[in-house]
């Protein structure tokens, strides 16, 4: 009896030791999940509250993407949003009506505008989009993400007051608004080498200032000067009301694309020359117009499967143009028009030669000269298309709706959607 009491005492101190080895173990393992770094999946994610990356968030938004808005600040720069220069007829139309209650000068001063106004506008603006999520007073986290060798893409960001609280997070696209291009870095993107500054009383060159990554396309001084150089792959057109005589210059889709990285967009740390060049390119309606693209770029690639640099021009134009995004500046026709969607295709076309439609005039012959070179339609073609209407703008739509017939035609998978009535 002894002995079989003495076994059953064993027996159950086996047991217990078992039993408490296990929840040992799964405590630990408890707690090792615990401390595994939990993901947020975002489909878009933008580096940077600047005008750009406030622009890039909400036209994302928009087209139904969930965002990540992270910026270091405790708050939105005001001093980002001084409209120095209009900030155009797109977009930020909102923002631009506010500005005009105050002065309806498009020229305005900084000077003389109040930034805690335009602060609150675009504040307001993010707060009307539930999708965008603000990580406001986060910065990255770059030391910790190196030293665990993380991939590019999983960011891991800390409170700014209390690094002790992180989190990690992921996206399908990810946008650099930053003046400094931090995420650009960090994906290996290359930069281009700031140049000489200049010292001549007409530059206001700030080299160095800004980094400018290298690019599908180099902005340069030219294309200012010729301003249907880009017409092909125009995502925004810029005219500046404080100088008229400035030419309206249209800037590539290239200047935001890296040459390294398929899924990272950079409107701010554009590709470009320095100086003049790249100081447009760095203008508030500039920005703006830059950032909007980059949100519906994003958007697009998610919706289609493919990178931004695959993009279809066309597919990429049409949805700035029903948002209301000038891509070339066409002075008589703007986006209030009821003709403006329509014009703007036949104006990356170049078919509109010196930024008016003169839709209510008659065909004339350079006109009809000037689009048979651009269409590839003999003159007596479009001059039968002509004659046929009463107004330059009837001619000039069913010329329009021909060409882009014929081009469909000719292209299978081009969408035929745009022809119908």
């Amino acid at each position: 009896m002894r002995l079989l009491h003495s076994y059953k005492i064993q027996v159950r101190s086996s047991l217990l030791i078992l039993i408490s080895l296990s929840l040992l173990l799964n405590l630990a393992g408890w707690r090792c999940l615990a401390q595994k770094p939990k993901e947020e999946k975002f489909d878009v994610l933008v580096y940077g509250a600047t005008p750009s990356g406030v622009a890039s968030a909400i036209s994302a938004a928009r087209m139904g993407m969930k965002v990540a808005l992270v910026d270091e600040s405790g708050r939105l720069s005001g001093e980002s949003f001084l409209p120095n220069y209009s900030a155009g007829l797109n977009f930020m139309q909102p923002f631009y009506k506010e500005i005009l209650t105050k002065n309806p000068d498009p020229v305005l001063d900084s000077t003389e505008f109040w930034p805690e106004k335009g602060l609150r506008v675009v504040e307001q603006m993010l707060n009307e989009e539930p999708t965008i999520h603000f990580f406001e007073g986060w910065k990255w986290d770059f030391e910790n993400v190196r030293k665990r060798d993380q991939k590019p893409e999983l960011l891991h960001l800390v409170r700014i007051r209390n690094e002790k609280r992180g989190a990690w997070i992921s996206a399908n696209i990810y946008i650099d608004a930053s003046n400094e291009g931090a995420l650009a870095s960090w994906f290996g993107v290359d930069f281009l080498k700031p140049e000489k500054r200049v010292l001549c009383p007409e530059d206001d060159s700030t080299s160095g200032a800004y980094n400018r990554i290298r690019g599908w396309y180099i902005f340069n001084r030219l294309d200012q000067i010729f301003n249907q150089t880009n017409l092909e792959t125009t995502i925004a057109a810029i005219q500046f009301n404080y100088n008229p005589k400035l030419v309206p210059f249209c800037i590539p889709f290239g200047v935001m694309l890296p040459t390294k990285t398929e899924n990272l967009l950079v409107p701010n740390c554009v590709s470009s020359t320095s100086q003049t060049p790249f100081h447009n390119l760095h203008h508030l309606r500039s920005q703006f117009a830059l950032g909007h693209t980059a949100g519906v770029a994003a958007a697009l690639s998610i919706r289609l499967k493919t990178s931004p640099a695959k993009l279809k021009m066309d597919s990429l134009q049409t949805h700035l143009i029903r948002q209301k995004a000038i891509l070339v500046y066409v002075a008589d026709v703007l986006p209030d028009h009821p003709d403006f969607e329509w014009v703007q295709k036949i104006a990356i076309l170049g078919w509109i030669p010196e930024n008016k439609a003169r839709l209510d005039e008659k065909m004339s012959p350079e006109d009809i000269q000037h689009i048979a070179t651009r269409t590839g339609f003999s003159e007596k073609e479009i001059t039968e298309m002509a004659e046929a209407k009463t107004d330059r703008r009837a001619a000039l739509y069913i010329i329009w709706k021909v060409y882009e017939r014929e081009k469909w035609l000719n292209d299978p998978q081009a969408n035929p959607t745009h022809l119908k009535e």
